[in-house]
């Protein structure tokens, strides 16, 4: 049918346009300009974006005349469905409750919508009817990126391949006096070297969940899953953030720091020894941010 032929054109490039847009917000997102790969991938992606559009156009122009025979004034439409103007518009119909029937497949299976649903149980007192559920889930908390708090800088790459980070440290050198007319041939060069930074994946580990919990659940249960493997994967990066050895995993602040302060008695901290911890970090770093 005419009308199938149309959807099926209009997915197809409404496909392509998202195709186009990942190549554009990737750019964007590392603040550059598109390569000449991407750019001829671009160009290419968008001649069949406009071929699809072209026929799609001839095939809703032969509808619209064979159901313009059908009735002066009427507008055919499938049952259920919006009337949309446009082909991004249809696209996005058509998605849109594709979204829907594929949602209310997980949650409620092939039971009709308009059926008579009941909850029973045969011990205790026995409930009859829909249980009453509140509508939002009681979290437990916990916090989990102390480091990405405190003000960890970040640095984006687009890929997992090492980072090298060139180094200097030029602190233990200094000038010295010389006499009028004297000769001075003293060396003093700076430390160079590199930091090598690895990739690490993190794996937030199974979490099972059965289709019925997907049906009957009374609240969002596939955004809380997403918030919980965030967060697991936070916590997990957090603690190798800070106690990581740095071999076969991060290497964390308490492993790569020396040491500040030692108290006479951990369990009697004095305000003295807080003082001698703050100020055993060289000004230099102690007064910025």
């Amino acid at each position: 049918m005419a009308w199938q032929q149309i959807k099926r054109l209009n997915e197809e490039r409404g496909q392509i346009v998202a195709d186009m847009k990942a190549i554009l917000n990737k750019a964007q997102d590392e603040k550059r300009d598109l390569s000449a790969d991407e750019n001829a991938k671009f160009d290419e992606m968008s001649a069949k974006a406009e071929a699809k559009l072209a026929e799609s156009q001839r095939h809703q122009k032969l509808y619209d005349m064979e159901q313009s025979g059908k009735g002066k004034g009427e507008q055919r439409q499938q049952p259920g469905r919006e009337a949309t103007n446009t082909d991004e518009q249809r696209t996005e119909a058509e998605a849109k409750e594709q979204r829907a029937a594929f949602d209310a497949y997980l949650r409620r299976g092939a039971v009709p919508q308009d059926g008579e649903h009941r909850s029973l149980t045969t011990s205790g007192a026995g409930v009859v009817g829909d249980r009453p559920v509140y509508d939002q889930l009681v979290v437990s908390l916990k916090s989990f990126a102390g480091n990405r708090m405190a003000g960890a800088t970040v640095l984006p790459t687009t890929d997992g391949n090492d980072l090298s980070v060139p180094k200097s440290d030029d602190t233990s050198n200094e000038g010295q006096i010389v006499g009028e007319g004297s000769e001075d041939t003293t060396e003093a060069n700076p430390t160079v070297g590199v930091i090598t930074l690895k990739a690490y994946k993190h794996d937030s580990k199974w979490i099972r969940i059965s289709l019925e919990m997907l049906q009957d659940s009374a609240f969002p249960i596939e955004q809380h899953i997403l918030n919980i493997a965030g967060e697991r994967i936070g916590r997990t990066f957090n603690g190798y953030a800070t106690t990581g050895t740095g071999t076969g995993q991060p290497k964390g602040i308490l492993v790569a720091g020396t040491l500040g302060k030692t108290a006479a008695d951990d369990a009697a901290i004095t305000y003295e020894e807080m003082l001698d911890l703050i100020h055993s970090v060289d000004a230099g770093y102690r007064n910025l941010p």
